[in-house]
């Protein structure tokens, strides 16, 4: 019996690195909008708060491969800590000259408001989620069906 319930822990470890994307996106789905506030406030606290300009802006590629769409590309630039990012933003509409951009740890994903929350997913706790959840899944199996073996 202890040896099922190790190799079950042992298996949880394993297939927790495939199952972990599928933790992240259910993070996304299921709680980004309901602590995107509380993210929001956090970074306005925090001071990850950015102002970016447009430097250039172009057409984009309709789905013909033509750039005659009604979509424009525009890479905005802005500075952090005395380090300058880039970044781009496409839109139907007119691109505004500067747009306001939040991150809550790493600079180089700042995004606009709504999708605050949605590029910066903690990976190592989405794994140990994961992790915890194969490990529950793997000792059912394998005290229930004994991982098919006969013990």
């Amino acid at each position: 019996m202890k040896i099922k319930i190790i190799l079950a822990i042992i298996l949880g470890f394993i297939y927790g690195v495939p199952f972990t994307p599928v933790v992240c996106l259910f993070r996304i789905l299921l709680v980004v909008p309901f602590t995107k506030g509380k993210m929001l406030d956090k970074a306005i606290k925090q001071g990850h708060v950015v102002e970016a300009r447009l430097i250039r802006q172009h057409d984009a590629a309709g789905k013909d491969g033509f750039s005659n769409s009604s979509r424009q590309v525009g890479v905005y630039q802005y500075e952090y800590n005395n380090k300058i990012y880039k970044t781009e933003r496409s839109s139907t509409l007119e691109l505004p000259d500067s747009i306001t951009l939040y991150f809550i740890k790493n600079p180089k994903r700042a995004v606009d408001q709504e999708e605050l929350g949605t590029y910066e997913s903690p990976l190592l706790k989405c794994y140990f989620v994961s992790v915890l959840i194969m490990c529950v899944v793997m000792i059912y199996i394998g005290v229930k069906y004994g991982f098919g073996l006969e013990w």
